[in-house]
C-alpha cells in the first residue's frame, strides 16, 4: 500500500493551544468532511501512520489538527516547512449532509479538527449551524468558524472559558430538539454520553479508534454495532448514532 501515498510539501505547522498543532500541507484534494488521512513523514519506525481528519480544504492546500500524543505525532510537530508528508487517503465514511435548516456541531477537544470543513460546507448550503465547543482548558482553533456558524457555546472542563464542566453538560440547558442534525466528533466517552442526551437517529458521530491499516484490511478498529461488526476505517468514521451501542 506505500505506493498509493502521496507526497506533499509542509506549507506551515502551527501550535493552537499547548500539545495542539495544525499542519498545512501544499496541495489539491477532494475529500468529504468527515474523511480523514493517514500521514507519515519517517520511513520505518514507527511502524504504523497516522490517522487524522481533515481540518480544511482550499484550491491549492489542505490542512490538519491534531493533539501531539505518541511518537508518530512528535514527529510530524518537529516537521519544518517544506518538508515532505506522505498521505494516503481520502478514507472512510464521512458526513451525510441532508436538506436540513438548523443543525448543531458538538465536538469535544480536538474532536473539533473535522468541523472546519464540514461547516463551510453548510454555509454553501444555507443550513444554519450552531456550534458547541468543549475543551478541558482554553479553546482554540474557533476564529475561523466565527463567520461561518450562527453561534459557538464554548465549554471547559477547568472552567476557564464559557460553560464550568463538559460539552454534553451544557447541551443539557439547550433546546437540543429544535436541531434536525447533531453532528458530533470526540472522545468516545463523550460520544456515548451524548447519545443518551439526544434522538440517535438524528445524529452523526465519528468515533475515535486505533488504526493500522486505515482501509479496513487489518480488523484492528472493528466495533460492534446495531447492524453487526463494522470497521471503524471503513465504514465509518462517521456513524449514524442509531447504529451505535452507547
Amino acid at each position: 500500500m506505500e505506493n498509493n501515498y502521496k507526497s506533499y510539501k509542509l506549507k506551515k505547522r502551527e501550535k493552537m493551544a499547548r500539545g495542539i498543532y495544525k499542519l498545512t500541507l501544499e496541495g489539491r484534494e477532494n475529500a468529504r468532511p468527515g474523511q480523514f488521512y493517514m500521514l507519515r513523514a519517517w520511513q520505518d519506525y514507527p511502524l504504523l501512520s497516522r490517522p487524522l481528519s481533515l481540518h480544511d480544504c482550499k484550491e491549492e492546500e489542505f490542512s490538519f489538527l491534531y493533539q501531539e500524543r505518541g511518537k508518530g505525532s512528535k514527529i510530524l510537530t518537529s516537521l519544518k516547512e517544506n518538508d515532505e508528508i506522505k498521505v494516503l487517503g481520502p478514507l472512510g465514511h464521512g458526513f451525510e449532509i441532508g436538506n436540513y435548516k438548523k443543525v448543531a456541531m458538538v465536538s469535544g477537544a480536538v474532536g473539533l479538527a473535522p468541523f472546519l470543513y464540514l461547516a463551510k460546507e453548510l454555509k454553501k448550503r444555507k443550513i444554519k449551524v450552531d456550534f458547541y465547543a468543549g475543551f478541558q482548558e482554553e479553546s482554540y482553533a474557533l476564529e475561523d468558524f466565527k463567520p461561518l456558524v450562527e453561534k459557538i457555546y464554548i465549554s471547559s472542563d477547568k472552567g476557564l472559558e464559557g460553560f464550568h464542566g463538559n460539552v454534553v453538560e451544557l447541551l443539557k440547558s439547550k433546546k437540543i430538539e429544535d436541531y434536525e442534525q447533531i453532528y458530533s466528533c470526540g472522545p468516545n466517552p463523550m460520544l456515548y454520553s451524548l447519545l443518551k442526551l439526544v434522538d440517535p437517529k438524528k445524529t452523526q458521530v465519528s468515533l475515535e479508534a486505533h488504526m493500522a491499516c486505515g482501509f479496513g484490511a487489518c480488523l484492528g478498529c472493528n466495533i460492534e454495532t446495531r447492524s453487526g461488526e463494522k470497521r471503524v476505517c471503513q465504514h465509518g468514521p462517521v456513524f449514524s448514532g442509531g447504529d451505535i451501542i452507547a
